[in-house]
């Protein structure tokens, strides 16, 4: 690898991900990664699962009535004197129809030696928006502010996109201090005395010390993205093993598990 170290930060990534459109594939995007830091091998390793979230309004000509469709329908529901008849009256009148965004989380790996977790991750969201439904169904008018937000039964519509597809920036690890992060902690028992000394019988006292030093050590890194963030997804090589459950217990007889990385051969 490069003597020179890699760097890339946030606001680099959110501006390069602002300024560049997605085509077909993302051979543009990932070009321009690799222009910025030539001595490190970046590819794109996984293209997650499409998701969707809620989008914004639009009228029935495509133009652009709010970015927010959560906060749009608060503020004007206040504007209507939090009457939602009101609401859904102007609603129909205007024939608003609701957007979805859909898209797919990028993940890009550059490799920064020749050690398995020694890779930085760069997860980059491809989206668009789409027409979904008119914003109020018809025939079954929503009974809440709720479901007028996200209805159980919407009138769906033929869509048709509303401008072009884009990125935005997601989150950046290097996974090398992550790993660093949890051998210092986990391989060296902290986590497994922590959590014993909080479930032991004890006195309400020291078990609530217990529990607060145990509570600390988890605030100090993100231990365990798979179970406690379940958003995040790792890209790792084939010799670094994990997360594998191990089966601990205290002389009491209760049993947990807990959950550790290895890096296979070590």
């Amino acid at each position: 690898m490069a003597d020179q170290s890699f760097h890339l930060d946030g606001q680099q990534l959110a501006k390069i991900c602002k300024h560049t459109l997605p085509g077909q594939d993302d051979e543009l995007l990932l070009s321009t990664l690799q222009s910025l830091n030539p001595d490190y091998p970046i590819r794109l390793a996984k293209t997650g699962e499409e998701w969707y979230r809620l989008g914004g309004i639009v009228d029935m000509a495509g133009n652009r009535i709010a970015n927010d469709l959560i906060e749009w329908t608060e503020r004007t529901y206040i504007e209507c004197g939090k009457n939602l008849q009101t609401l859904i009256d102007h609603a129909r009148e205007q024939k608003l129809i609701a957007t979805r965004q859909t898209g797919n989380t990028l993940h890009f790996v550059i490799q920064t030696g020749s050690n398995a977790e020694q890779f930085i991750q760069i997860d980059i969201d491809k989206t668009h928006e789409i027409s979904d439904r008119l914003l109020v169904n018809e025939h079954n008018p929503p009974e809440d502010l709720e479901e007028f937000i996200d209805p159980l039964d919407p009138e769906c519509i033929e869509r048709f996109f509303i401008g072009t597809s884009r990125y935005s920036y997601r989150r950046k690890t290097d996974v090398e201090v992550f790993m660093d992060e949890i051998n210092k902690y986990h391989l060296a028992g902290q986590y497994d005395k922590a959590l014993v000394a909080a479930r032991a019988p004890s006195a309400m006292a020291k078990r609530m010390k217990a529990y607060a030093a145990l509570q600390a050590l988890l605030a100090t890194l993100q231990p365990m993205p798979t179970l406690f963030f379940r958003d995040t997804v790792f890209v790792v090589g084939a010799d670094l093993a994990g997360p594998a459950a191990r089966p601990l217990a205290d002389p009491g007889g209760r049993f947990w598990d807990v959950v550790r990385w290895a890096t296979v051969g070590r």
